[in-house]
């Protein structure tokens, strides 16, 4: 970074030492011989943007004003600092296809509903969305600060700072005289840590299920078709038995549809029945044994499961292990020279190959489990197909009772007629949409689009974006409204420490158009605000530190959009203002979290060793890190090879150029430290010595307060580093 107009800012903080806490990953605390969350923190009064860029470096990071440094050798899950070479970046596939998706929606396409996989579905999360309806508007109310978050493309752990009544680590009001030099210097955090945004995508085949289900609610003959019957063989073996079996099927099928009816008609209980109906099939074609099965049922995941499960997932169901379970019995009890039970994967695929078209080609078979890709229907739709299918039902059921063999012979002809009609249509249906996509379909009104970046000072922040942000607190991670409060905003998202430095206070070509500080750019879409990114531009990188976004908006993979644009703008400015801008950091890679791993997709990116403190390549070391514990990845063989000056390597011995050290005497006597002295107007007025010149003026007392005073800040200046050390005054009262 060019050198600053002036004298250097010194940077201010208070040590608060060593704390465990609950980890936010895989919710393991600290007891006896179990390892928890344990990080060093210390509450940041100011921070030069320089000095901040030095303890990135050095694997810190900030939440508000809090920063905190992980301590990996004695944590259970390895949180290590991640950034991206942007001038060697390529978007993936993916990543491509969300700004074609985002571009798209730009010119007018209508949003594609059928992917959002992000909003709540069970009750739980429906009822905090109605919460969320009715307080939406109200003023700010008490409450605690942001829950952890436990996502996507959103994920570090809560940093703990300082309890009320907890005194910071370096408190050394025995070690001054009395002389009026003993202080409190007590603070306290309100603030929960940053994430990014993992964002899910629909399947394909969801339009075509939902559309099928549709049908099925507003006709009940279509809810019993048989899935993978041919018409054509229906037609040519008309044996007895097979249409004895038929028949059986179908009355099941007109049960089970009936059922759905009377259970409200919505997809799941169609889904249900069908899945019901599909296992009767297939024990009747003798693939599955003669049992008493339970009832199938369908449910909608919830948002633990939903991170689980893949992109687009809308319903699921654990049918099949209910199926393989009482299959299991059924050939224990029909002894040896029975066929041994199949899998709850194989019964799965049995239920899959008996499910209709529509259906099947919406559904994916995972560790027993039947999952659906299902866009949702309105509220009209669902209304109107939910009489039609209670109607269908009942008469479809009378007509069953009054039916006489030679009716029901003709019943299965035109059953038959109707699966070939059904098949001819959707054929059709199917040619006219790759029409459509050939000759492009009309767009509709273009969406504006602006984006505008704020300091983290402007005083419209709180105003302009506390509501999207509680709507997404709410909505997105299911805080409770009273929890969300504008003094939690301003504490988490707006306070900062981090002294802005304007273009007037740097040569030119020595700092972006922006300046240097914290900032949030939000996202402006037709007037109305939809997504709010926080970062810190610092000298050789921006930070992404959080990001909320409207949760109607969830298809629109904005998590991953504003990734791509973020590093855009570091691409941009590195070429045309800021040379040294140059990396995009995305806070912590956990490799053992399943929710943290996307950031690996952003290539090529680098790893912090937790031990060395210098880059090495993820691609290199990415399958050493499943092991537990802390790995010391710049060991490992070839990991530092090649690599030089970029990746704080020596390129000539190809070891770390700046390891983590204790101070030498003169270093830790030449630390600076700020303390509060009566002023000559009255008050007390901050300082800032030397340690060496409280000793030599006899302002500490010797003995073993002051060796100890001397131990913990050795250790914060081996953790913080020699040149975070030197630009930052330790305060100590």
């Amino acid at each position: 970074m060019a050198a600053q107009q002036g004298a250097p800012l010194v940077s201010v903080i208070t040590d608060y030492g060593e704390h465990a806490s609950t980890c936010g990953y895989c919710g393991t605390r600290k007891s006896g011989g179990t390892k928890g969350s344990v990080s060093h923190g210390m509450m940041a009064e100011r921070l030069s943007v320089e000095a901040y860029q030095q303890l990135l470096d050095r694997g810190w990071r900030r939440s508000g004003r809090w920063v905190y440094y992980p301590l990996h050798d004695c944590s259970c899950c390895q949180l290590l600092t991640i950034r991206l070479d942007v001038t060697q970046f390529q978007p993936n596939k993916d990543q491509r296809r969300v700004q074609r998706r985002w571009q798209a929606y730009l010119d007018g396409a209508p949003l594609r509903t059928q992917q959002h996989a992000e909003q709540p579905a069970d009750a739980q999360q429906q009822q905090q969305q109605h919460e969320w309806a009715a307080t939406s508007r109200s003023d700010d109310v008490a409450g605690g600060s942001p829950k952890r978050l436990h996502e996507e493309l959103e994920l570090e752990p809560e940093p703990q700072g300082p309890s009320p009544g907890q005194q910071p680590a370096a408190a050394t009001g025995t070690l001054l005289q009395s002389n009026g030099l003993e202080g409190g210097g007590k603070r306290h955090r309100h603030a929960a840590d940053g994430a990014e945004e993992g964002e899910a995508r629909g399947a394909s085949p969801a339009a075509q299920l939902s559309k099928h289900l549709q049908q099925a609610l507003g006709s009940a003959a279509m809810a019993v078709d048989s899935p993978r019957e041919r018409p054509e063989s229906l037609q040519q073996q008309q044996q007895q038995q097979q249409q004895q079996q038929q028949q059986a099927s179908t009355t099941q099928l007109s049960a089970a549809a009936a059922a759905a009816g009377a259970a409200g008609s919505t997809p799941a209980a169609v889904l249900a029945a069908q899945l019901g109906a599909a296992l009767q099939l297939a024990v009747a074609a003798g693939e599955l044994p003669a049992a008493a099965y339970p009832p199938a049922k369908m449910q909608q995941p919830s948002a633990r499961q939903r991170k689980l499960l893949a992109p687009g997932v809308t319903l699921t169901s654990t049918f099949p292990l209910a199926v393989a379970a009482v299959a299991a019995k059924a050939a224990a009890a029909a002894g040896s020279g029975s066929s041994p039970a199949p899998s709850a994967d194989a019964v799965a695929a049995l239920l899959v190959q008996h499910l209709p078209p529509e259906v099947a080609v919406a559904a994916e078979v995972a560790k027993g489990h039947l999952n659906f890709s299902l866009a949702a229907a309105g509220p009209c739709e669902a209304a109107d197909a939910a009489a039609a299918v209670a109607a269908g039902a009942a008469c479809g059921k009378q007509q069953h009772a009054q039916q006489q063999p030679q009716a029901q012979q003709q019943h299965g002809q035109q059953h038959v007629q109707q699966v070939q009609a059904q098949h001819a249509q959707h054929a059709q249906q199917q040619q006219a949409h790759a029409q459509q996509q050939q000759q492009g379909i009309p767009r509709g009104v273009p969406r504006h689009f602006e984006l505008r970046t704020l300091p983290s000072s402007d005083p419209s922040l709180v105003q302009a974006e506390f509501r999207l942000f509680k709507k997404y607190q709410v909505v997105h991670h299911g805080d409770k409204p009273g929890e969300v409060t504008q003094s939690s905003f301003r504490n988490f998202l707006i306070d900062s420490p981090l002294v802005h430095e304007g273009r007037d206070q740097h040569p030119q070509g020595g700092c972006p158009s922006t300046g240097f500080g914290s900032f949030h750019q939000q996202y402006w879409l037709d007037g109305v605000l939809v997504a709010v990114g926080v970062v810190d531009v610092l000298p050789r990188c921006l930070s992404s530190k959080y990001l909320f976004w409207d949760p109607d908006l969830g298809p629109l993979s904005l998590g991953k959009l504003t990734s791509l644009a973020e590093i855009e703008w570091v691409r941009r400015e590195q070429a045309q203002r800021c040379p040294s801008l140059r990396y995009y950091y995305l806070g912590f890679y956990i490799h053992n979290c399943h929710r943290m791993r996307y950031k690996g997709d952003f290539a090529p990116s680098d790893l912090l060793c937790p031990k060395s403190k210098c880059w090495v390549p993820l691609a290199r070391v990415q399958g050493a890190l499943e092991q537990p514990g802390m790995v010391a990845i710049s060991e490992l063989p070839g990991a530092l090879e090649g690599l030089g000056a970029e990746h704080l390597v020596d390129p000539a011995s190809g070891q770390p150029t700046c390891p983590p050290r204790l101070p030498t005497a003169d270093e830790l006597s030449e630390q600076q430290l700020q303390l509060h002295l009566p002023g000559p107007h009255g008050g007390r007025q901050p300082r800032v010595f030397t340690l060496g010149q409280l000793r030599g003026a006899g302002m500490l007392r010797a003995g073993p307060a002051a060796d100890q005073f001397a131990t913990t800040l050795g250790k914060w200046w081996s953790r913080a580093g020699r040149a975070a050390a030197a630009a930052t005054a330790y305060a100590i009262d």
